[in-house]
């Protein structure tokens, strides 16, 4: 696998970062400790290994090196620094992924404003169009939706102000508020906050006459929202925003920043569906709580959960829908290496309307009694009923044994595939066999995030490859004299030339060593292989390469030189003679 390119990836986001605040956050960031909290590491010689997170394996090929701060799979080519296994692993931009880094290690760093771009300022109109909804609601004219929020729904004032809830009017009162700080109409479309009409061409406020959540990315910027209607007889009751050049719903969720922390400090966390079941549990001091945006619940949103807590709790409705959701989501979580549990609401009961009429202490005793997997999956299924036929039963053993085998962990699938043994009677041996069976149906590798293979640099030509380690290995960094030296001509192979040459732009722009979040294309994963090669080499074998780097180079220029003399004029074949005999003495010295 390779990451996913995203142009340069030091010029997205807001501003250009400089080079010494990268390796600051670097230095300051355990990459062990960073990817530990997504994939089970085990010590492994220098390094630690585990199974990569990129792609499906049974034997672990993806170690973490903490002297290089990098890691690498030799099984797919997946590579990277701390700040690369953020954005392919949780698709974060650069900048969100080195400002979350640089929080959580203390590591201060600026921007240079000079560089902005058209995403900071749709993040500039969604902060502005936050504000606007939030003054909104709290003015005479949004008496109504407050007294929605207070009155009928039952929050306190302490929780809407909590959760910068607003109120979107009816008109164009947002679009005219932005046309007059003199934002276009291209722009409000893009940041999803104004619609444009097919017919007319003219743009329009995109929420009217709703209570309006803002939705915060992991950084806590506002980057969309979702409204909720006040009589539940509008269609639809609720709206969100669409995705956006700085919003993707099914990569966000809503309230991951509030909740992280209190889920790490827990080490437990509850998935919600609806906005309001979010604000019922923090009121009543529920801290590490999100929701999904108005999707089912992805991979992406999956890894986030898994990363943030160990318990992972799934508090759907307790209708026969969202029954259904809370299984998909717990295979989905399943997938991606955790175990969730399900907390089993009655028909008719969210988690907003249980905690009104039963409180938080009854929630948290519904807490403990919460399911696992296989036993909510069970009891939901028809098959499990007395005087079901056995041809409906097997078939439900055979989908609860592919629902286990999304498991990549081993304990994990152990443990499911014991709870199927448990609720259904059949043995583990069985089980077993009806695995090894699925595994052959199935056999080969599965790319995991949609992410292609990459050759890696197990494919280059030993000649680059020696050239590029040599660098790679420097004590000096991207300092080290025979990068100067190095040029693009001097290697045969595409990928190899492509890190040389980003490489060279990073030496250029100040980095004392390779930063390989800012590589692009196969060129992150190879250096990600090269760098895990091993130890550094000596100044002989560098002072070697060099030499044979400079044989080679003539060697070249004599061939082009004899490929020209038979057209070449006698004064100009008597330059090419000379030239090719200093050429050849010089490779005699």
């Amino acid at each position: 696998m390779t990451a996913r390119a995203r142009g340069d990836p030091g010029r997205s986001g807001r501003g250009r970062v400089d080079s010494s605040n990268i390796e600051k956050v670097k230095d300051a960031t355990d990459i062990v400790a960073l990817v530990g909290r997504y994939v089970q590491l085990k010590k492994s010689g220098r390094s630690f290994r585990g199974l990569c997170p990129f792609h499906s394996e049974k034997t672990p090929s993806f170690y973490v090196s903490p002297e290089r701060q990098a890691y690498h799979c030799f099984g797919c080519g997946a590579g990277g620094d701390s700040i690369a296994f953020l954005m392919d692993f949780l698709n974060l931009s650069f900048r969100d992924a080195l400002e979350e880094l640089a929080e959580e290690s203390g590591v201060a760093i600026s921007f240079d404003r000079r560089h902005s771009e058209r995403n900071d300022v749709l993040r500039t109109i969604l902060a502005e169009t936050a504000e606007h909804f939030r003054r909104a609601l709290r003015s005479p004219g949004g008496r109504r939706a407050m007294d929605y929020l207070l009155k009928e729904r039952g929050f306190t004032a302490e929780t809407v102000e909590s959760l910068g809830l607003g109120w979107a009017a009816a008109g164009n009162g947002l679009t005219d508020s932005l046309r007059e700080k003199g934002y276009s109409d291209s722009l409000l479309v893009d940041s999803g906050v104004a619609l444009r009409s097919e017919r007319s061409g003219r743009i329009c406020d995109r929420f009217r006459e709703r209570v309006v959540f803002p939705i915060r990315s992991r950084r806590g910027y506002p980057v969309s929202f979702g409204g909720r209607a006040l009589s539940s007889d509008t269609i639809p009751k609720y709206i969100n925003g669409p995705d956006t050049p700085v919003y993707n719903k099914g990569y966000i969720l809503y309230g991951f920043r509030a909740a992280a922390e209190a889920a790490r400090s827990a080490d437990m966390i509850i998935l919600v569906e609806g906005y309001f079941d979010h604000a019922r549990l923090l009121e009543c001091g529920y801290a590490p709580v999100v929701a999904t945006c108005g999707t089912a619940l992805t991979p992406a949103q999956a890894r986030q959960l898994v990363g943030a807590a160990s318990d992972i709790f799934i508090a759907y409705d307790g209708d026969e829908s969202g029954r259904l959701a809370a299984s998909r989501a717990s295979e989905v979580i399943i997938a991606e290496g955790g175990y969730p549990f399900i907390l089993p609401l009655a028909e008719g009961e969210d988690p907003d309307s249980f905690l009104l009429s039963r409180g938080a202490g009854a929630f948290g005793d519904l807490m403990t009694g919460a399911l696992d997997p296989v036993t909510f999956r069970t009891g939901l299924d028809p098959a499990m009923r007395e005087d079901a036929r056995e041809s409906r039963r097997i078939g439900m053993v055979q989908k609860l044994v592919e629902f286990s085998c999304q498991a990549r962990d081993p304990i994990v699938r152990e443990t499911l595939l014991r709870k199927v043994s448990e609720k259904t009677g059949y043995s583990m041996d069985s089980l077993l066999d009806e695995v090894r069976a699925l595994e052959e149906a199935t056999a080969g590798s599965r790319g995991r995030h949609g992410a292609p293979s990459s050759p890696g640099a197990a494919t280059l030509p030993a000649w680059d490859r020696s050239i590029l380690q040599a660098l790679l290995s420097s004590a000096e960094g991207l300092s080290e004299p025979l990068l100067d030296y190095i040029e693009p001509d001097d290697l045969s192979n595409e990928t190899a030339r492509a890190l040389l040459d980003q490489l060279k732009g990073q030496a250029v722009d100040g980095y004392s060593g390779p930063v390989l979040s800012r590589l692009s294309g196969e060129t992150r994963a190879c250096c990600a292989e090269l760098m895990s090669g091993g130890g550094r080499l000596a100044d002989e074998d560098r002072t070697k390469i060099r030499k044979r780097v400079a044989s080679a180079r003539r060697k070249r220029r004599i061939a082009e030189l004899r490929t020209g003399i038979g057209s070449a004029s006698p004064e100009e074949k008597e330059r090419i003679v000379r030239e090719i005999s200093a050429l050849t003495r010089e490779g005699d010295d």
